[in-house]
């Protein structure tokens, strides 16, 4: 576990933020979550992370070459916070629509929550802003450590080899073998979602006494 890391990572959030920010309401997020509002949902965190004027445009990808989630554009020319510039300035947030309908609700928010705030890093001229989990440390600096303590780690399913060979056998058994066999050749692994393991997130969670 990268402990002198997270401690001079975090030292440099109080730097750049003060203290932590205590944890964010989440039955407003869970309310836009459960009715699929997923533009409602950003603009929410948006919010939350005091990015109000910052214009975010919301990008459903049905497929993309992209292996992440997620991912924001429109940083690379980001104005300082409190600027004119700033308040008149966009980036666009994609996010594939399979991520969307797959995810938990925890591990939706911590997704927006950390492409945010790569934005946030940005635009306040953050020490350490092109570092990942710096950015992951951001979110929950700023009021979504729970999210990532819940959603980090996720259940991944996929099927063994062999899979479909065996469906020509499966359907000439009875109901009962037939689950049961499907049941073997169905894989789980859990997979994390963000640069942090879960160890490094209690870690840090301790630290922030969140």
């Amino acid at each position: 576990m990268r402990t002198e890391e997270i401690r001079n990572w975090l030292e440099s959030l109080t730097r750049s933020y003060g203290n932590p920010r205590r944890s964010v309401e989440e039955a407003p997020l869970r309310a836009l979550y459960d009715a699929k509002d997923w533009p409602g949902l950003v603009s929410r965190i948006k919010t939350t992370l005091l990015l109000g004027p910052l214009r975010v445009k919301l990008r459903l990808v049905a497929e993309s070459k992209e292996t992440a989630p997620m991912w924001i554009n429109g940083l690379s020319d980001m104005p300082m916070f409190g600027t004119k510039e700033f308040n008149g300035h966009t980036v666009t947030l994609s996010a594939k629509s399979a991520f969307l309908r797959e995810r938990s609700f925890e591990t939706i928010v911590l997704g927006f929550a950390h492409e945010l705030c790569h934005a946030v890093a940005d635009a306040v001229r953050q020490e350490y802003f092109n570092i990942e989990e710096t950015i992951d440390l951001t979110a929950m600096f700023l009021g979504f450590s729970n999210f990532y303590l819940k959603g980090a780690k996720v259940r991944v399913f996929r099927t063994a080899p062999g899979y479909e060979e065996s469906l020509a056998v499966l359907k000439d058994l009875s109901p009962r073998a037939h689950a049961a066999m499907l049941k073997e050749l169905e894989v789980s692994a859990d997979q994390l979602v963000g640069y942090l393991s879960i160890e490094e997130i209690r870690y840090a969670r301790a630290l922030m006494r969140c």
